[in-house]
């Protein structure tokens, strides 16, 4: 009898690998290839502003939270603090487009690692509102 209590005592531990483990803080953390800069450069060509949102004023900054895998993969994008259902999905799209990143260390060995951005999402002037504003400035 002890040893099958054992036996399942064990079992739990011995399903848990260490690739499962995700980390909020690594030594070393996850880099984006090329940057912060070049981040911000994919984000922003690669966001498109829903109409649904455009229409509606929306605009707002959205913080994405996701997984980098020990491999560079991102994994388990979501929304922790959004703005708009149109703008908070779009986010995560751009996420899950990403190339893999250079992954988190720990310890000397790559690792999972939690890390979050926000993503600014503010709608620009059309051209029509552009030369109003030039006009308006104009005339004070």
């Amino acid at each position: 009898m002890k040893t099958i209590l054992l036996t399942l005592l064990l079992l739990p531990i011995t399903l848990f690998s260490q690739n499962d483990v995700i980390y909020d803080v690594a030594s070393i953390p996850p880099k984006y290839p090329g940057g912060n800069l070049k981040m911000s450069e994919f984000i922003a060509k690669h966001f498109e502003y829903p109409e649904i949102a455009r229409e509606m004023g929306e605009q707002g900054t959205i913080w994405v939270e996701f997984v980098v895998y020990s491999d560079g993969n991102i994994r388990y994008a979501k929304v922790v603090k959004g703005v708009s259902a149109s703008l908070d999905a779009e986010s995560i799209r751009v996420i899950e487009l990403m190339p893999k990143w250079k992954p988190g260390e720990q310890a000397g060995k790559k690792v999972n690692v939690r890390f979050t951005i926000p993503i600014k999402a503010k709608l620009g002037l059309t051209k029509g509102q552009k030369s109003r504003k030039k006009e308006e400035r104009k005339n004070r």
